[in-house]
């Protein structure tokens, strides 16, 4: 059976919004500095494109390229234009250790974060390379010497639901390295 004219540009719309939200995906990892969503959605966008000419050229249609083109990350107005940008990267995050569970952290539900990580380095003033990132975290999320149990536990819980990725290798083992959002 063969397609009408109608169809092939339903096929050819359907490819075009799968290349624009592949494009979403590729611009937003890239902000995030994660490599590998961006390469796997480049990868996509690819795919897509080829799929696009094949159907254009098969159909005897006209390609409208300007259909695929994204503005920006979207067209999101307001000052909440990071926590929009942090939720939809904590979002594909998310999906992309759901659809790909061997990226979990290895032992995520038993891992564990040591009290001095937290009051001997990360909030004391007497470690300047640690107390610097406390203060970034003090001023962003709010969390200081007097609440660091909140942020080793908000820090567990993302361990389980962000993926991972394998940092370096040694003889003492795998170092891991995980993205997370914390609220």
């Amino acid at each position: 059976m063969t397609k009408t004219r109608y169809e092939w540009t339903q096929q050819q719309r359907k490819l075009e919004t799968a290349v624009r939200r592949q494009k979403d995906i590729a611009n937003t990892s890239k902000a995030a500095g994660d490599d590998v969503l961006r390469r796997e959605a480049q990868y996509k966008i690819e795919r897509y494109q080829a799929a696009y000419d094949r159907i254009t050229n098969k159909a005897l249609l006209t390609a409208d390229r300007g259909r695929m083109r994204v503005s920006g990350f979207s067209s999101v107005k307001a000052a909440d234009d990071e926590t929009m940008r942090l939720l939809r990267i904590e979002r594909q995050r998310k999906t992309r250790l759901t659809n790909k569970p061997s990226l979990a952290l290895p032992g995520a539900d038993k891992a564990t974060a040591a009290e001095a990580k937290f009051t001997k380095y990360l909030f004391n003033p007497e470690k300047p390379d640690g107390y610097a990132k406390g203060v970034a975290f003090e001023s962003r999320l709010g969390y200081n010497i007097k609440n660091w149990e909140q942020l080793r536990k908000a820090i567990l819980e993302a361990a389980k639901l962000y993926p991972a990725s394998v940092k370096s290798q040694s003889p003492y083992g795998t170092k891991y390295e995980q993205k997370i959002i914390l609220h």
